[in-house]
């Protein structure tokens, strides 16, 4: 992620910054109208999606304490923590007013999360909601067989057709491969507008890669994608 200009770095360092350091004499300020929303409590294993409330036209993210199981894309984050404990999540960000910081709290309990519930057909459907529907239901024609289907269930289709591939395969890792490969194709050209639901489904994969499931289990995860789009 771009960082969006050298004034957002003034605001993260307020993160390391005592409180009683930087009191303010004016009283309590206004809050900021962008929002994160996110849960305050998780357990290991879990994926937390954090999203920014609001309109902003540019957004930076850190999390303290710094761990590679946090990604984020323009207003939407993702952690899925390894561990117990605490991370404080800090959202800088630019309105038309001006440049302004959130700070969200999440805990993290030492409950591991159930394998698999990290992905339910409802969540994928949501996500699938960040997709324009003209995109979606654009009608494309098999250039083999003829047959005529919608660009969303070209995508389920091709879920579908790994996650049988990916018991034989043995690796999560060479499933993922092909999984990258088949999506390219059947994203089409209107590939940018999947971004949103793709990067939703690699944290949610991520996290269930990270919990040790097998591939086997990998490829019913991936099933119940397929079954989602169709």
């Amino acid at each position: 992620m771009r960082p969006f200009w050298p004034a957002c770095v003034a605001f993260l360092l307020l993160v390391v910054v005592p409180a009683n350091a930087v009191a303010d004499q004016a009283g309590p300020p206004d809050p900021p109208g962008i929002m994160i929303d996110a849960p305050n409590q998780a357990q290991v294993g879990e994926l937390i999606r954090l999203r920014a409330t609001g309109d902003a036209t540019a957004w930076s993210w850190i999390v303290v304490p710094p761990t590679p199981d946090f990604e984020a894309i323009a207003d939407r984050a993702f952690l899925s923590a390894r561990g117990p404990g605490q991370f404080t999540i800090v959202l800088a960000f630019a309105t038309t007013d001006g440049v302004d910081q959130v700070i969200h709290v999440v805990t993290i309990g030492d409950t591991p999360h159930p394998p698999g519930s990290n992905i339910t057909a409802a969540m994928v459907r949501t996500w699938l909601n960040e997709v324009p529907e003209a995109v979606r239901t654009a009608m494309i024609e098999d250039p083999v067989t003829g047959e005529k289907y919608t660009r969303q269930q070209a995508v389920g289709r091709t879920f579908a057709d790994i996650s049988t591939a990916a018991g034989k395969l043995g690796s999560i890792r060479a499933t993922n491969v092909m999984r990258t490969t088949g999506l390219k194709a059947a994203f089409g050209p209107e590939a940018k507008q999947w971004e949103p639901f793709a990067t939703a489904i690699d944290a949610a994969l991520a996290a269930e890669e990270k919990r040790g499931v097998s591939p086997a289990e990998y490829g019913e995860v991936l099933a119940i994608i397929g079954r989602a789009l169709r």
